[in-house]
């Protein structure tokens, strides 16, 4: 056998080393670029080149569907949306800037400052402001129909252009009856502090009168203990009523859950002032009609009933005549009808309620009466229509317009009959189901 020399060898060793790595590597390099392939086809954003054309349509439909999205929010805002670039130059408004602000299509193909008018002027002006100074800015304004508008202006940057200044964003809400009710609010606290002082202030005058009991005489002590009895029932009656408003307007739904047969309890609250009306020789009758169930609160349909007997007692003079009467009628005899206030009642309602009866509570007295002008008013809160009377039979102003909302709740209307030296009649009109 013949020995071949170590160099060849050696040689023939290090090329089949060198193969081998040469293999290793080039199967290295083939797998992570077989990676980097994998993850290109996996990745969510792929270059726009890269995309198959077959997948273009499916693309394009998407972007549709997301732009629908967004115009769709943005025309559905219950605010007033308008956009302004750095010229004040409107280039995007919804459909609500239209009701509020007036703005349309003329709006994006011109200068809108040199025809614009009203709040949409103001809007404009603000927003030069805006873009001087590059902070928000929010104001009140008032619309030439009586709405009251809070608008909001805020300067958008660019998120991607070195935080360029792009224009304004501005947002207009209707805030009307916000405004109404806060005026509400603050005249409920002023009258009711003022029907409070009244009283507290008497009584406190009596209070220190009282002091001199020895040296009043028999008829000053018994005018003074009287009133004194005439202002704390006053007074009393004032905290129940305020309570009893704090009541419905917090815990409607909870207190509408009740059923009670509505005559038998008018028929009660009228007999339970069978003693006042005795007081001042007065002549109280009840006639009711068949029983009626409702679903409602009884303590708050007792305290309405009660109320337009005790007025009609306190406004009638001595000898004077008060009856209650109740009746079950026919819907449909109401709405042959169009300007009874029972037709009215049903005004909106479906057919199987139309189709069905309605109950009627009167209560006339042949009193004072009531004029034109202040029907149109006695159910406001802490309106009375003579407040001299009203001051000597205790009345606060409250009692027909908690009555009124009761009514209301209940699913009803309150409505009056009156004319000056000729007496009231107030009627309580309920759909029955």
């Amino acid at each position: 056998m013949i020995m071949a020399p170590v160099w060849l060898i050696l040689a023939l060793a290090a090329f089949a080393v060198f193969g081998i790595l040469g293999w290793l590597s080039a199967s290295f390099h083939i797998r992570k670029l077989q990676e980097v392939l994998q993850s290109a086809r996996l990745s969510p954003s792929p270059p726009a080149e890269s995309h198959d054309p077959g997948q273009i349509p499916d693309l394009i439909r998407q972007v549709d569907k997301r732009t629908d999205y967004v115009s769709s929010v943005f025309a559905s805002m219950q605010d007033a949306v308008l956009f302004m670039d750095t010229r004040c130059y409107i280039l995007l408004y919804n459909e609500r800037a239209t009701q509020l602000l007036g703005v349309g299509p003329a709006c994006l193909f011109a200068n809108p400052g040199q025809t614009a008018a009203g709040p949409l002027a103001q809007i404009l002006e603000a927003c030069r402001r805006v873009l001087n100074l590059c902070q928000d800015e929010h104001f009140d304004l008032k619309d030439a129909k009586g709405r009251f508008l809070s608008v909001n202006l805020i300067p958008v940057f660019s998120k991607y252009q070195n935080h360029e200044l792009l224009g304004v964003l501005a947002l207009a809400e209707d805030v009307t009856e916000l405004r109404k009710m806060e005026n509400l609010r603050k005249e409920f606290v002023a009258n009711v502090s003022h029907e409070f002082r009244t009283p507290l202030t008497l009584i406190k005058g009596i209070a220190e009168m009282l002091g001199f009991w020895d040296t009043l005489s028999q008829g000053d002590r018994e005018r003074a203990l009287a009133l004194l009895s005439v202002e704390t029932e006053r007074l009393s009656r004032l905290i129940g009523e305020v309570l009893m408003l704090s009541e419905m307007e917090h815990r409607v739904h909870d207190e509408l859950n009740e059923r009670f047969d509505a005559v038998a309890l008018a028929k009660e609250a009228a007999e339970s002032l069978a003693p006042l009306a005795e007081q001042k020789h007065q002549i109280l009758t009840v006639h009711t009609g068949p029983s009626c169930e409702l679903e409602g609160n009884a303590r708050w349909f007792f305290h309405a009933v009660r109320n337009l007997v005790e007025n009609a007692i306190k406004y009638t003079a001595d000898a004077g005549k008060i009856e209650l009467r109740t009746r079950l009628e026919p819907a449909d005899i109401a709405r042959s009808d169009s300007r009874s206030p029972e037709a009215i009642a049903f005004e909106g309602e479906s057919t199987s309620v139309a189709e069905s009866r309605m109950l009627i509570i009167e209560v006339e007295d042949n009193g004072i009466g009531i004029s034109t002008a202040d029907q149109e008013r006695i159910f406001e809160r802490f309106y009375r229509v003579d407040k001299s009377h009203s001051s000597r039979t205790g009345g606060s102003g409250l009692g027909l317009s908690i009555a009124n909302d009761i009514v209301q709740l209940h699913g009803g209307r309150l409505k009056v009959q009156s004319a000056p030296g000729k007496g009231s009649m107030f009627s309580i009109v309920l759909p029955i189901k």
